[in-house]
């Protein structure tokens, strides 16, 4: 399948595996922007307000990681798709055998 190692090229060289890190990150620190500017807002107390940010960037970073894996895995099969079905169009070429080691 041509459209799949296509596919698989393209995911790799673009950085597909490392977009489930990026959605991690990304989320992880407006998770901890936002409870430490909250609990500066608030007046909270200090630790009260790391402990919760801790937490909250722990789970955003997970929820992250999931939607970034998705993400990815839509990229990846989207591609595919179109691949396929833009190769299934083409016409082929007639393949020319200059030698008898280009035999099928």
């Amino acid at each position: 399948m041509e459209a799949v190692r296509i596919a698989q090229t393209w995911a790799r060289q673009s950085g597909e595996v490392f977009v489930r890190f990026r959605y991690a990150g990304i989320l992880g620190s407006i998770a901890l922007a936002t409870i430490a500017l909250q609990g500066l807002v608030l007046g909270a107390e200090v630790e009260q307000t790391l402990e919760a940010a801790a937490v909250s960037t722990a789970l955003f970073c997970v929820i992250g990681y999931v939607v970034g894996k998705l993400a990815g895995w839509i990229v990846v099969d989207s591609v595919r798709v179109r691949m396929a079905r833009e190769l299934a169009t083409r016409p082929r070429k007639p393949r020319r055998i200059r030698s008898l080691s280009d035999w099928p």
